[in-house]
């Protein structure tokens, strides 16, 4: 029961880190995105 316990904490544990993983570089592709389309914008305007 105790090593059950255990098993299922360390699955917990590594979704976790997989879902962190995954928000972080959506973090950052949205981060990049959002640069770019200023960069867009802003060549635009100076055309």
């Amino acid at each position: 029961m105790i090593n059950r316990f255990a098993e299922c904490l360390q699955n917990r544990r590594v979704a976790l880190h997989a879902r962190a993983k995954e928000r972080e570089k959506g973090n950052l592709g949205w981060r990049n995105n959002s640069i770019a389309s200023g960069l867009k914008k802003y060549h635009v305007r100076r055309e």
